[in-house]
């Protein structure tokens, strides 16, 4: 069902066949279908906290309420995609990164992987960071603005609340100062 519901079989039979832009877009729409879903348990796992509370929190029906909308909005044209499908999302964005070289910055600051369930994806977090930093180098040696930024926070920015993306850190004084 989830192949009609976004033309999904087209795009696939095109990506297949070698099309880097629809294989871009089926990474993307999954990506955003599972982080939708994503946004919906952390509506429930609020409401799941405040039902355990004799009393409500001030802000947390709130807080449900932007997470329910966010998802919502995020999930637009997901309905009948399941897990298996958004499993895929990564394959598709590194398909599409290894087909063009212009989608490859894009894939290393923002892969279509499970962040807060690394350890079960870790075979393809490797694959992505043995993807990313050669990807990265090579966009920075070439004069790309995103790819410098994304190095630096890769090699100089240790804090704990970093921007999420690229999502790995290396310390590494001299790369960083590079």
């Amino acid at each position: 069902a989830g192949h009609h519901v976004m033309g999904q079989s087209a795009r696939t039979d095109r990506a297949r066949r070698g099309d880097a832009r629809a294989a871009c877009r089926l990474g993307a729409t999954l990506q955003r279908c599972a982080q939708a879903r994503e946004q919906r348990h952390v509506a429930r796992d609020i409401e799941t906290a405040i039902a355990r509370r004799n009393e409500t929190p001030n802000g947390a029906v709130a807080m449900i309420d932007r997470a329910e909308g966010m998802a919502d909005k995020m999930g637009a044209g997901c309905d009948g995609l399941v897990s298996a499908q958004f499993a895929q999302a990564y394959q598709w964005q590194k398909h599409a990164a290894m087909l063009d070289p212009d989608l490859r910055v894009a894939f290393a600051l923002s892969p279509a992987l499970e962040r807060r369930d690394f350890v079960n994806q870790l075979d393809l977090w490797n694959d992505y960071r043995s993807l990313a930093m050669p990807w990265l180098e090579a966009a920075a040696k070439e004069g790309d603005a995103v790819a410098v930024i994304a190095l630096a926070r890769i090699h100089g920015d240790m804090r704990r609340t970093s921007p999420p993306l690229p999502p790995f850190r290396i310390e590494d004084d001299e790369r960083f100062v590079t």
